[in-house]
């Protein structure tokens, strides 16, 4: 592929989606506090940061989820994504189908999880929550059925991305979450709660599984 026509599938893959996003994400905002008359400021009250970025997250999962539910429908939109001259026909994308769908619903149950977390608070008796903490355990059973699942269905090239995504994702939390947990327990004014965790976890695994993807030709 030339550089041309390397760079015109970065800007279509990447840079235009972005600018959508930021203009529907600014657009919903203003319409929520202007027309419907929700006082943003007011009901972000009482959150602490940590809980208005996985709810901020929950809502990007859920977005991703109905994106590759869509894709997994139709072979000219996910061509789209690929560099340019490749397509898909019919038998290929029903043999990407299973795998579009299965992300999906990962990407559902990641939104699940992460919003219950945000939005209950952990001040109060944890017998009131029993319900929720069977739903996050079923979320993470669902991870890990669609994880399992992908690994055998898939081809080298898409193990090889999830053996690289772990393999550097994992040496990356740990080094920040012993150094964290450190500057917390040395009394350097850092908060370390679970939320706090769950977030940068999640952070480090979907950019590093992002990075590996794109590198790899995959995304």
């Amino acid at each position: 592929m030339s550089t041309e026509n390397t760079k015109k599938s970065w800007l279509r893959r990447w840079l235009i989606p972005m600018i959508i996003g930021a203009i529907f994400g600014y657009s919903a905002i203003w319409l929520l506090d202007n027309v419907v008359g929700v006082d943003i400021k007011a009901a972000m009250q009482g959150y602490s940061t940590a809980q208005l970025l996985a709810m901020l997250m929950s809502v990007l999962f859920v977005l991703i989820a109905v994106i590759l539910l869509a894709l997994s429908f139709s072979a000219k939109a996910l061509s789209a994504n690929l560099p340019d001259g490749e397509e898909l026909d019919e038998a290929e994308l029903k043999e990407m189908t299973p795998m579009l769908r299965l992300s999906a619903l990962a990407m559902s149950a990641y939104a699940v999880i992460l919003w219950l977390l945000s939005t209950i608070s952990g001040d109060v008796n944890g017998s009131s929550h029993l319900g929720h903490l069977l739903i996050i355990a079923v979320m993470v059973a669902v991870q890990l059925g669609v994880n399992i699942l992908l690994w055998i269905r898939h081809d080298e090239l898409y193990k090889a991305i999830m053996r690289e995504t772990a393999g550097i994702s994992y040496i990356l939390i740990e080094m920040i979450i012993i150094l964290w947990a450190a500057a917390s327990i040395f009394g350097f004014g850092i908060s370390f709660n679970p939320l706090d965790v769950v977030l940068v976890m999640l952070s480090v695994y979907f950019v590093v599984g992002t990075v590996v993807s794109v590198r790899r030709g995959f995304a």
